[in-house]
């Protein structure tokens, strides 16, 4: 039989339950001994290349052999021992976009093999006028070349959220990310201007040439009134104008460097975030480009970081069809030497050689005249490629990059892999700066592989207003105990977890973070309850409406193991009838001895119930006008459905109570004693008596 019943207490208060019960389970330990993290091996036991085979015409060339396939380390060949041809089609059912109910971090065979895309949307190298010709090419390139499962994140180098989505329902999501993007970099197109390239070449090498060339410009626009000098006069600088160029070009520099050094940090993160993700990886620079000096560290440690991660680099270069000097533009409307032309000609060129270098180092290629067409073939080469394996000569540990050839016995074909690879050094990836995240911390929050180290599962619930054009919205997580690395001391089972969440705002770019240590303290009988439902970890924020993105991360000390899951959820607007998430849950927190008060349901990650149980369906209404006497009135009712559809039970509409302080909060309980196993689904409707409007809410869940 079902039975509804009203609370006079407002659903969030009776929430925090939650935490006041994990509380005393988690009673205060004195703290193990540090342990370290996950450990990798210092030498490399298997190296793993994927190659991608081209014809003549550029397409890649599916049904090769590993005997079809020679490789060499240091040029001496190895024996191929694994061997892997993976061939996608064009095109795949896609699954009509969702946001799943619950998330987790169990990935299907399928998705083992899926592809990674990671868009660094370089904006602070992009021109807020020239910004569109990308947002355009990268907004096609979602919509239009993807497969379904694909996976894409985009990645801003002004900083700010990274946004990670499967395609195809997340592509709304990436176009929605992308459209907040705003172009970053200044654009002098005054007579005063001094190219980035001209500012390097003057600042860091005193070039005479170039100088002379700068004070021409100047004194031809009359910014200076003296006729530049001969190379010795420029080099010794007695021309006070020139000492105006020296100052000018500095300033241009400094900013130069900063932009370049903010871009080359991020796709070393980004490419450190892909060394445990599987299957066949791209990064993609989308970017004007910039300036080329290999005497900075950040070159190398880009390069290194892309070949740990097996992942190419591709510069898309924003300007498209447009690219061209910035003395091309109308605006400017400057009369060009004809001595000058080939300089001025080649300044977009040396402008943007350092992307350029990246691309080529790193295995990947630069696209400029057609976007659409480059960002195919990235995507063409993607999907057809050879995952080849063999053991080095020498073990790993010292650090030193070695080169790796693979090669295709049949005539006319090209390879494209990338060129070797760096073999980690013990401790390198432990090492961090004092205060810093952990290594292995950060590239779990940035990776898009979700680490199974830890089985975990995440839910949202989007309550009440918080504040001012806020929600108090709950993140409900459990946690597998069966992989914890458990102590055991006297009667008790001790232990220490690590948690990091991060929710990222879709449309402000904004991250909110929280990390806590959980320190476990169990009797047995209190561990072996927490091994069949899951440890519970719940972490409360205030959001704005909008759509949001949050991430877990669980390390537990004692192992090293590390688990993430990724959950994306929506704050609806506030105003108007809605309600708050229903809470569907079998666990509840037994009232106090002697207390009157029914007990209170707590909520749970998980969508599955044992037959038998006693579920509970808990909500509270928002935005009720009203009534002659000052109060709303509501009504409630809900109906449970098979999964074919067909009716299982049913509560009609019924008045829900005000609470003391006029809050609407209602549960249903019911049993699930005598249900068959199966899928079913939770239809809530609730309306506005006063008002006339009505809200239907659907929940599915499975009884097993």
């Amino acid at each position: 039989m079902l039975i509804s019943r009203s609370y006079g207490s407002r659903v969030v208060p009776a929430l925090t339950f939650v935490l006041a019960a994990c509380g005393a389970a988690f009673a205060q330990a004195p703290a193990p001994s540090p342990t370290p993290g996950p450990s990798f091996p210092a030498g490399i036991e298997l190296v793993t290349v994927d190659a991608v085979v081209l014809d003549k015409s550029g397409q890649p060339v599916e049904g090769l052999t590993a005997e079809d396939f020679q490789i060499e380390e240091d040029g001496r060949p190895h024996r191929i021992v694994s061997f892997e041809a993976v061939a996608l089609p064009e095109s795949a059912a896609a699954p009509a976009p969702s946001r799943a109910r619950v998330s987790s971090n169990a990935l299907a065979p399928a998705q083992q093999k899926r592809r990674t895309f990671v868009i660094v949307f370089d904006n602070v190298h992009m021109a807020p006028e020239r910004i569109g010709i990308a947002r355009q090419a990268v907004t096609e390139f979602v919509g239009t070349s993807l497969r379904p499962g694909d996976e894409v994140t985009l990645v801003p180098t002004s900083g700010g959220a990274w946004w990670t989505a499967e395609m195809p329902a997340g592509g709304a999501d990436l176009a929605a990310a992308l459209e907040r993007l705003q172009g970053l970099r200044p654009r002098n197109t005054g007579a005063d201007r001094i190219s980035d390239w001209e500012a390097l070449q003057l600042y860091l090498h005193r070039d005479p040439r170039v100088m002379s060339a700068v004070a021409k410009r100047y004194y031809e626009h009359r910014l200076i009134l003296e006729p530049p000098g001969g190379a010795d006069r420029a080099s010794l600088q007695i021309n006070p104008g020139l000492a105006l160029i020296q100052a000018k070009s500095t300033e241009v520099y400094q900013a130069a460097l900063s932009r370049k050094k903010a871009t080359l940090a991020t796709l070393e993160r980004v490419a450190a975030s892909l060394v445990p993700v599987k299957g066949r990886k791209s990064i993609i620079l989308v970017s004007e480009g910039f300036v080329h000096e290999p005497q900075l560290t950040e070159f190398r440690d880009l390069l290194r970081a892309s070949r740990e991660a097996n992942a190419a680099v591709y510069f898309l270069d924003g300007r498209g069809m447009t690219a061209g000097p910035v003395t091309a533009d109308a605006e400017i409307a400057e009369f060009t030497d004809p001595r000058d032309l080939n300089t001025v000609l080649s300044e977009d060129l040396v402008e943007a050689q350092g992307a350029d270098s990246i691309a080529i180092d790193s295995g990947g290629f630069s696209v400029r005249s057609n976007l659409g067409a480059g960002l195919r073939r990235i995507a063409d080469e993607s999907r057809s490629y050879y995952l080849i394996g063999y053991q080095p000569t020498r073990a790993g540990g010292d650090g030193k990059f070695r080169k790796i050839a693979v090669r295709v016995r049949r005539p006319g074909l090209e390879v494209r892999a990338r060129r070797g690879y760096y073999p980690p050094q013990e401790g390198a990836l432990a090492r961090r700066d004092a205060g810093s995240l952990d290594p292995r911390v950060r590239q779990g929050l940035d990776s898009p592989f979700l680490g199974e180290g830890i089985p975990l599962r995440m839910t949202s619930h989007v309550l009440g207003s918080s504040g001012i054009g806020k929600a108090s919205v709950l993140l409900v997580a459990e946690a597998d105990p069966a992989t914890f690395g458990w102590r055991r001391e006297g009667d008790r089972f001790t232990g220490i977890l690590e948690s990091y969440v991060v929710v990222s705002a879709r449309e402000t770019g904004e991250n909110v973070h929280r990390e806590k240590m959980i320190e476990l303290n169990l009797p047995p009988a209190v561990k072996q309850e927490l091994q069949a439902t899951g440890l519970p970890i719940v972490r409360e924020f205030d959001l704005a409406p909008g759509v949001y993105q949050a991430r877990l991360l669980l390390r537990d000390r004692e192992s090293g193991r590390i688990g993430t899951v990724r959950h994306e959820f929506t704050v609806p607007p506030l105003d108007g009838l809605r309600t708050s998430t229903p809470i569907l849950t079998d666990v509840v927190q037994p009232p106090p001895a002697g207390s009157t008060l029914p007990p209170r349901p707590l909520p749970v990650a998980r969508r599955t119930f044992a037959a038998g149980k006693t579920l509970y369906y808990v909500f509270e209404v928002y935005g009720a006008q009203p009534g002659a006497g000052g109060a709303p009135r509501v009504s409630a009712g809900f109906e449970i459905r098979r999964g074919d559809g067909s009716l299982l039970a049913q509560q009609p509409a019924a008045p829900v109570a005000p609470g003391p302080g006029g809050e609407l909060a209602q549960v249903f309980p019911f049993s699930l004693l005598g249900v068959t196993p199966g899928d079913y689904e939770v239809v809530l409707k609730v309306q506005d008596d006063v008002a006339g409007r009505t809200v239907e809410v659907r929940d599915p869940f499975t009884v097993s």
